[in-house]
Formats: C-alpha cells, structure tokens, sequence
C-alpha cells in the first residue's frame, strides 16, 4: 500500500502540473474552452496526490525497523 501511495503522489503531481502549463498556455492561445476543459484535471491530481499521500503515511514502510545504533 506504501508503493501504492507513492505512485498516487508522483501521478497526481504530474497531471497538475501538466493540467496548469497545458491550460494556461491555451488559455494565452485564445482557446478557452479548451483550456478550461484541462484545467479540469488539476483538481483531480490534487485528489489523487492527497490520496497518495494519505495512504502512503497510513500504511508506513514495510522495511526493517530502523532503530538506534548499538
């Protein structure tokens, strides 16, 4: 579940990032409703990286437990 979550956050940041530079450069290019339609998906990779986030700190990391050195 911990890989899980990572892959959510690295996604979900990807499609923000991508959703706000694709939909502002439209937006620049005089297609509006173009734009608008992809800035629809920087919402959704917000969720999807707040998903991740959540899940990935719940679950914890399966490894070893790290403790102090003796």
């Amino acid at each position: 579940m911990h890989r899980i979550g990572r892959i959510l956050v690295k996604t979900g940041v990807v499609i923000s990032v991508l959703g706000l530079a694709a939909g502002f450069g439209l937006l620049f290019g005089d297609l509006d409703r173009l734009a608008l339609w992809v800035l629809a998906f920087v919402p959704a990779g917000f969720l999807l990286a707040f998903t991740g986030l959540v899940a990935a700190l719940l679950a914890g990391d399966s490894g070893p437990p790290r403790g102090p050195e003796d």
